[in-house]
């Protein structure tokens, strides 16, 4: 299991996970960002989100601002010599550019405030190169489709646990296919030989494998 104090965070039961304060304001975000130092709020996903936060004050700003912290938050882990090299490639890179497009819109568009942080989890093993800038966005597509509890399920459980459709084990695993995280497929173990059974797709392989640490 990933030692990433952000993805820990997340992964953490409903009833333990403290209430993210939605009342954050863009004073708060914009002190949180430059404790941060000035490196991160130039990486353009940042840089964007902080411009729109201080070009407005709303209560609806006020919540994307709570998001946008715990996003943040999750970059710090990312080593300085990386941030340098992330922002050169938003800058430089077609597709990562339209990667951090995709986080921005997700992020705005979340319901789910635990999710901010995953999605900053994401950016920083792109950074690491962990992985490239299409399956950095096709992951905060699945993230923004995936019901956080179910994520939760999925990322807490071994990768090829076995789960028929009729089971309510199975339930999690089947409201994933929409996320593009799992999908119906024949089994090929010795207890579901033939039979249809939930099992993660490439997809939800490499976001088990980053979280998880699968091999």
């Amino acid at each position: 299991m990933t030692t990433s104090p952000s993805v820990r965070a997340f992964l953490r039961p409903s009833k333990d996970r403290p209430v993210l304060d939605a009342t954050a304001s863009t004073a708060e975000v914009l002190a949180d960002v430059a404790m941060s130092g000035d490196l991160i709020a130039s990486i353009p996903v940042v840089g964007t989100a902080i411009k729109a936060l201080r070009a407005r004050d709303s209560f609806r700003d006020a919540l994307f601002a709570a998001k946008l912290i715990a996003f943040i938050q999750a970059l710090e882990e990312v080593p300085l010599h990386q941030r340098d090299e992330m922002k050169r490639r938003f800058e430089t890179d077609e597709t990562a550019k339209a990667a951090g497009t995709t986080l921005l819109l997700v992020l705005e568009r979340l319901t789910d405030l635990d999710k901010p942080a995953l999605l900053g989890f994401l950016l920083a093993r792109f950074a690491a190169s962990d992985i490239d800038a299409a399956t950095l966005r096709r992951l905060a597509s699945a993230v923004d489709l995936a019901f956080a509890d179910d994520l939760r399920d999925f990322l807490t459980h071994p990768l090829w646990t076995t789960h028929f459709p009729t089971q309510p084990e199975a339930e999690y695993l089947s409201r994933l296919v929409a996320a593009g995280l799992t999908q119906l497929s024949v089994g090929v173990t010795w207890e579901s030989d033939g039979n249809i059974v939930h099992s993660p797709t490439k997809l939800g392989q490499v976001l088990h494998r980053l979280v998880c640490g699968d091999r």
